[in-house]
C-alpha cells in the first residue's frame, strides 16, 4: 500500500514533465518552421556566399602571381579557375555547415516531440522542397528522421492531442507527393520505410483519408525497385487502413448530436392545438345520462 501511494505521484510528475517536454518540442519546433521557405532560400544564398569570396580571392592571388611571368590571357585563365574552384568548393563547404547545424538544431529541438509536432516538421520539409532547396539533404533528412521517430511511438490515446484536422494535413500531402511521383529524389528524402510508418500511425490515429491516401499509394508514379516497395506497402497497409476508417465513422455516428433539438417534456406538456370538438358540457356530463339526473330528482 506504501509503495502504491509513493509511485503514484512520482508517474503523474512524470507525465506532467513529459507533457511540459512535449510543448517545448512543440514551441521550439514551430520557431523553426516559421518562414521555412524564405530561410531554406536565403539561408542557402548565405552559406554559398563564402564560397564566392573565395573564388574572387582566389582570381586575384593567381592573376597577380602569375601576371609577371605570363601573358594576362594565360593569367585570367588561371584566375577564372582558381575562382570556380574557390565558388563551388567553398560554397559545398557553407553549405555543409549550413546543413548540419540546421540539423542538430531539429534534432536538439524534437527529442522530446509527441504527435503535434508533425505539423511544424512537415511545414519545414515543404518549404524546403518548395523552395527548390534539395541540395540541403540534411535539413530534409533531420525532419524525416524526427517525423517517423514520432510516428513510431504513436498510440491511439495521442488522438486526443490532435488539435485539428490540420495537424495531419502536412503528412498527407507527403504522402500525396510520394504517389504522384516516386523517383530517386522522393526515395532519397522519403524512404519506404517512412511511407510504410506514416501509413501505420494513419491506421493507429484512426485518420478518415488514411483509406484514400493508401489507395492513391498503391498506384504511385514511378519505376523502380524503391517505388515497386511503396506500391506493396500501400497494399498490404490498405486493410487496417479500411477497418481503421470505419471505426472512425463509427466513432462520429456515436457523438453526432440529436437530430431533433426539442425536448420530450416540451413535446408532452405542450398545450392541445385545437379546441375539442362538439358541445362540452356533453364532454362532462354524467355517465349515467340526463334520464338517470332526472329520477334522482
Amino acid at each position: 500500500m506504501r509503495l502504491e501511494q509513493a509511485t503514484a505521484p512520482d508517474a503523474n510528475a512524470l507525465s506532467a514533465d513529459d507533457e511540459r517536454l512535449a510543448g517545448d518540442a512543440l514551441a521550439a519546433l514551430t520557431r523553426l518552421s516559421r518562414n521555412s521557405y524564405w530561410k531554406a532560400r536565403f539561408g542557402a544564398s548565405i552559406a554559398f556566399f563564402p564560397g564566392v569570396l573565395a573564388g574572387i580571392g582566389l582570381w586575384a592571388i593567381a592573376f597577380a602571381a602569375l601576371r609577371p611571368f605570363t601573358s594576362d590571357d594565360l593569367a585570367g585563365l588561371v584566375g577564372m579557375i582558381g575562382y570556380l574552384g574557390g565558388v563551388f568548393g567553398g560554397g559545398y563547404l557553407g553549405l555543409r555547415a549550413y546543413g548540419r547545424r540546421r540539423r542538430r538544431e531539429i534534432a536538439s529541438a524534437s527529442a522530446h516531440a509527441d504527435i503535434r509536432s508533425i505539423r511544424p516538421l512537415a511545414d519545414m520539409v515543404r518549404g524546403n522542397v518548395w523552395a527548390g532547396a534539395l541540395w540541403l539533404l540534411p535539413t530534409l533528412h533531420a525532419c524525416v528522421a524526427a517525423m517517423q521517430r514520432i510516428l513510431d511511438a504513436v498510440t491511439p490515446a495521442d488522438r486526443d492531442k490532435l488539435r485539428d484536422d490540420g495537424d495531419l494535413a502536412g503528412l498527407r500531402s507527403i504522402l500525396t507527393s510520394c504517389a504522384n511521383h516516386y523517383g530517386w529524389l522522393q526515395a532519397s528524402i522519403f524512404p519506404p520505410a517512412f511511407v510504410r510508418t506514416a501509413l501505420r500511425s494513419l491506421a493507429v490515429l484512426q485518420d478518415r483519408q488514411g483509406e484514400r491516401l493508401a489507395e492513391r499509394l498503391t498506384r504511385t508514379i514511378g519505376v523502380g525497385r524503391k517505388a515497386a516497395e511503396v506500391r506493396r506497402i500501400a497494399e498490404e497497409e490498405l486493410p487496417a487502413l479500411r477497418e481503421a476508417a470505419e471505426r472512425a465513422k463509427e466513432r462520429t455516428e456515436l457523438l453526432r448530436p440529436a437530430e431533433n433539438p426539442h425536448r420530450a417534456e416540451d413535446t408532452l406538456l405542450r398545450p392541445a392545438e385545437a379546441s375539442p370538438s362538439g358541445d362540452v358540457e356533453l364532454l362532462v356530463r354524467p355517465a349515467g345520462g340526463e334520464d338517470e339526473q332526472s329520477s334522482v330528482g
